[in-house]
């Protein structure tokens, strides 16, 4: 569930949500870290609040990122939906892109 910003606090993705932040897509791990796609070893931790919400995606998913070359099939490769996957790899298409944050 959406963690609830105050009033003027930068939107906060979702769990699992794909995000581009400081130019590079990543995946949210948790409420304030998230995994960069193009190092799956890369975990750093995010004030959300020291970012501007840039975009939103309407709708697009991890597998929209592919088809528009924004990531590669090796970043796409380290997107994780949970223990689904396992009996079901191609689910990892349908993990959410968020949006682009900056720092302020």
């Amino acid at each position: 569930m959406e963690k609830e910003p105050n009033e003027g606090s930068t939107p906060r993705p979702n769990m699992l949500d794909i995000v581009k932040i400081d130019g590079k897509w990543a995946q949210v791990v948790s409420s304030d870290k998230v995994k960069y796609l193009s190092d799956r070893n890369s975990v750093a931790e995010v004030d959300w609040d020291k970012y501007t919400y840039q975009r939103d995606f309407n709708f697009l998913t991890a597998v929209d990122l592919v088809d528009r070359s924004e990531i590669s099939d090796s970043e796409f490769m380290v997107i994780y939906w949970g223990t689904e996957q396992e009996k079901n790899p191609d689910i990892r298409r349908n993990v959410t892109v968020f949006g682009i944050f900056t720092k302020k």
